[in-house]
């Protein structure tokens, strides 16, 4: 058993991680909604709704965390790192077809609150998003670290300007533009339960598909 301890022992596999699409979900992150399983039920203190971003985070912290060389060593025995991060394996994508045919899935009404990263893998963080627009526009000196939520796709179809590609994502998920000291700051206008809330979901899309 001393091999297992320090960053000498062999590399780990992490076999699966993964998070629900639901409110705090990274409070349990293997709980999972489903009312034909006994072993049905929320993360604690969930309030039920849809998350699309928590998964996202969970992911990205996950990811972020293993592929940090302090909190993830190579081993100088064997030369690996501690946990191998290209085996790590995310619960779940189903090889099922999606979205096409998802209504003949006999479990899809547990989608949009579960586990699945079919349709949103390609989702992007609306804090990268702003930032890429800044940064093609060529400013370097911003702030995007007040920003939530989850961009499924944005389109920008024209020559424009900065300002005219981020006014629909302003509007869509409630943020503004701020100068300061030279460095453009980005900050959460509209509160963050209203972000996460179904209605508005659908709000950001039809705002952004626009």
């Amino acid at each position: 058993m001393k091999r297992l301890r320090g960053p000498q022992f062999d590399a780990v596999w992490a076999d699966e991680v993964g998070c629900a699409a639901v409110d705090k979900a990274t409070n349990e992150p293997n709980r999972f909604v489903d009312l034909k399983s006994s072993e049905s039920g929320l993360p604690r203190a969930s309030n039920g709704i849809r998350d699309d971003y928590i998964q996202m985070q969970y992911l990205r912290a996950i990811y972020g965390h293993y592929n940090d060389a302090a909190m993830n060593p190579v081993s100088p025995v064997t030369g690996l790192r501690m946990v191998d991060t290209d085996r790590i394996h995310v619960w779940a994508w189903d090889a099922r077809p999606f979205p096409g045919n998802s209504e003949l899935w006999s479990d899809n009404v547990n989608y949009s609150r579960g586990h699945w990263i079919n349709g949103r893998a390609a989702s992007r963080p609306l804090s990268s998003v702003v930032a890429e627009i800044c940064e093609r526009s060529g400013v370097t000196s911003y702030v995007v670290s007040a920003l939530y939520g989850v961009v499924r796709g944005y389109l920008v179809d024209d020559v424009t300007t900065a300002r005219s590609a981020l006014q629909p994502l302003m509007v869509a998920y409630g943020f503004d533009a701020i100068e300061r000291g030279g460095v453009l700051v980005f900050p959460t206008v509209a509160p963050v339960w209203m972000l996460m809330s179904p209605r508005t979901h659908w709000f950001m899309n039809a705002v952004v598909r626009a």
